[in-house]
């Protein structure tokens, strides 16, 4: 019992210690102009290249470090949809095979409310399906319009661009 409260110390001395380093690394990330969801801004990466898209929406592919080159970027997305969260929800699980883990949750966005989605597994849209993909999707509610913010790709490099996206997204400040 003794070993187990000393080990549970340690690994808890661990985080709290390394927390503020993890913090700083991210807020160390150079920043870029600002991009618009709605009515809101709030700055973007400078590892968030832009790219050609369809208006209304807006598109980055977001860079890796070495050890991922094998994989694709990820490909982050903002656009204006129309349709209820749930509707949307609903067709994004289905670019997904059935087996996918997903799971929801509420997230404020500056100063929008709005509802996450999560989906990992194997990706079935496209010309052949993706094992190991990921998926974070934002469905938020503002005032005039309702936004979707996709973030897709291979699940490490997902993983790596979710704290950035995060981040952005509690930044964002009302525009008007």
């Amino acid at each position: 019992m003794f070993r187990y409260v000393w080990r549970l110390c340690l690994l808890v001395g661990l985080l709290l210690a390394l927390t503020p380093q993890l913090v700083e690394a991210q807020s160390k990330k150079e920043r870029s102009e600002n991009i618009s969801v709605g009515t809101a801004k709030a700055a973007g990466f400078k590892h968030w290249k832009a790219e050609k898209a369809e208006k209304p929406e807006q598109k980055w592919s977001l860079g890796k470090p070495k050890e991922l080159e094998k994989f694709d970027d990820a490909i982050l997305t903002i656009t204006e949809v129309k349709g209820t969260k749930d509707e949307i929800f609903s067709t994004l699980k289905k670019e997904f095979d059935e087996k996918a883990i997903n799971r929801t949750d509420k997230l404020k966005a500056g100063p929008m409310m709005g509802e996450t989605l999560f989906l990992s597994g194997t990706y079935t849209k496209g010309a052949k399906p993706q094992e190991r993909y990921r998926m974070y999707a934002v469905f938020l509610d503002g005032k005039d319009a309702k936004i979707l913010v996709k973030l897709i790709g291979p699940g490490q490099v997902v993983g790596l661009h979710q704290p950035d996206l995060d981040m952005f997204l509690k930044e964002l400040k009302d525009a008007k």
